[in-house]
């Protein structure tokens, strides 16, 4: 199975935001809404992603299913506000609907956001990571800097959840992707439920 990581911070601030989009292969399109009269760019995504990819295979043993690649090819792309740039987004997903690709989101915001901007999203199985508001935030002085590791670190920690959410569907036999939000109070709920009545 292939993945699609798509990844948003924003501020709660300012109009400001960052998506991130992972494909297959290594390439990436990157986002950006920023109303700053004087833009600074995200620096050393690159060098993030390849010091951040030596240490996790120094300190875990790299998902059997699923190979990072050594290097990303990264493009970054300039827009007036978040819902153009979720236009733009939904348009790369549209060029992939017929592919079998998962869209997993390290979001920000709930899901009715994306339901409502990125209409090609619905084309695609999803999975939606936990939406710690630390991960996400750009409400943080020098917010290029923080937020190239923060999306790094979601693109590299995608796979351990994944399998961490194969592991949970098949132990309580459901699906995958029923297994979101509170994964341990939803576990056990249904845990409970299958408990004959005696025991409870």
């Amino acid at each position: 199975m292939k993945y699609i990581f798509l990844y948003h911070a924003c501020s709660a601030n300012v109009p400001l935001h960052v998506f991130a989009v992972f494909l297959p292969g290594g390439s990436v399109k990157l986002r950006i809404v920023d109303p700053a009269t004087r833009r600074q760019p995200i620096p050393r995504l690159q060098e993030q992603y390849v010091d951040q990819l030596r240490q996790f295979r120094e300190q875990y043993d790299e998902p059997k299913s699923y190979t990072y690649p050594e290097t990303l090819d990264i493009s970054t792309a300039y827009h007036s506000n978040d819902v153009s740039a979720l236009k733009a987004v939904s348009r790369e997903l549209g060029l992939l609907e017929d592919k079998p690709f998962i869209v997993v989101i390290s979001p920000s915001k709930d899901d009715s956001y994306f339901d409502q901007y990125l209409p090609n999203l619905s084309k695609f199985p999803t999975l939606s990571m936990p939406k710690a508001r630390a991960l996400h935030t750009l409400d943080i002085f020098s917010w290029q800097m923080h937020v190239a590791c923060k999306l790094m670190t979601q693109y590299l920690t995608m796979r351990s959840w994944i399998e961490w959410l194969i592991t949970l569907a098949d132990y309580y036999d459901i699906p995958m992707g029923h297994v979101e939000g509170d994964q341990a109070l939803y576990c056990i709920d249904v845990n409970t439920q299958d408990q004959p009545k005696d025991l409870l």
